[in-house]
């Protein structure tokens, strides 16, 4: 049986190095596919997947755990993948019509 998400988070930050692997192996394909529906390139969206994982290992002890683990990891791949966009000055759709309007706007219902 799965460890819930808020628990391995809590085991982590009691240092208990493998609880953050266990959401690494959890998140890790799922945040890719997520980023890479936006980056074409998937050396890009391979980078912008670490890059999400370093902030969230750097930030977990800022972690509400009174939040899903879930919308918090994906909503750092969202943000993570936008500011790529701004870096390079490219916004390739729409924001109000684009998977991050409506994940956004999804988390703020719930």
């Amino acid at each position: 049986m799965d460890i819930d998400d808020n628990k391995l988070v809590e085991k982590y930050l009691n240092e208990d190095d493998s609880a953050f692997n266990e959401l690494l192996k959890k998140y890790l394909n799922p945040v890719f596919n997520f980023i890479r529906q936006f980056v074409s390139d998937a050396s890009v969206a391979e980078d912008l997947t670490q890059e999400t994982f370093f902030k969230a290992w750097k930030n977990l002890k800022r972690f509400n755990p009174n939040k899903s683990f879930k919308t918090w990891i994906f909503t750092i791949a969202k943000n993570t993948t936008y500011d790529y966009f701004k870096k390079k000055k490219t916004i390739p759709f729409r924001i109000e019509n684009s998977l991050f309007f409506r994940f956004h706007n999804d988390q703020k219902i719930h």
